[in-house]
């Protein structure tokens, strides 16, 4: 495809400004880009962030086996065929509080 007729008083105001901008930046960057950069804005992340950030991350690498053994788990309580393994789950809860 071939855009002809690109161009006109309008384009050119809007190309010679933006060169002029760069000229004045040094950096071949528009002025605002520039001033911001010069400014040295930082963002600052809380540690509480980092670990949510880690943990998404955890996750979305994570296999899908959980999911299936969640499925698993569901049709298992609708036959009424789960038990809970009571001195597993003891030893756990122990494990947490100690």
């Amino acid at each position: 495809m071939k855009i002809s007729g690109f161009g006109g008083p309008a384009i050119d105001a809007y190309l010679k400004n933006n060169r002029a901008d760069k000229n004045k930046s040094g950096n071949g960057r528009t002025g605002d880009v520039a001033a911001a950069e010069s400014k040295g804005d930082k963002v600052q992340l809380s540690g509480t962030s980092f670990e949510a950030m880690r943990a998404a991350k955890i996750a979305s690498e994570a296999p899908e086996t959980r999911g299936e053994r969640i499925k698993e788990i569901k049709q298992a309580i609708e036959r009424g065929e789960y038990r809970i393994d009571l001195e597993n789950l003891a030893s756990k809860l122990a494990n947490i509080i100690r």
